[in-house]
């Protein structure tokens, strides 16, 4: 498992991580017992299918990198 994405509130209060992993229990079982009860985490399974991605403005695209 690994994680892919860190976003962090700007105020400090939260983040939202995106993980690869064979599960959700997975994940939930490493960030409960690595970060014990500092913190609530919820993990939930995305809908990659739902899921999108668009560059954001201003941001200038790169052109993908082939193998």
């Amino acid at each position: 498992m690994r994680v892919l994405q860190f976003y962090p509130a700007r105020d400090g209060t939260g983040a939202t991580c995106l993980w690869e992993a064979p599960s959700v229990e997975a994940i939930q079982r490493y960030v409960d017992t690595t970060l014990g009860d500092s913190s609530v985490n919820t993990c939930y399974e995305v809908d990659a299918a739902q899921a999108f991605a668009q560059q954001p403005s201003g941001i200038r695209e790169f052109a993908a990198i082939s193998p």
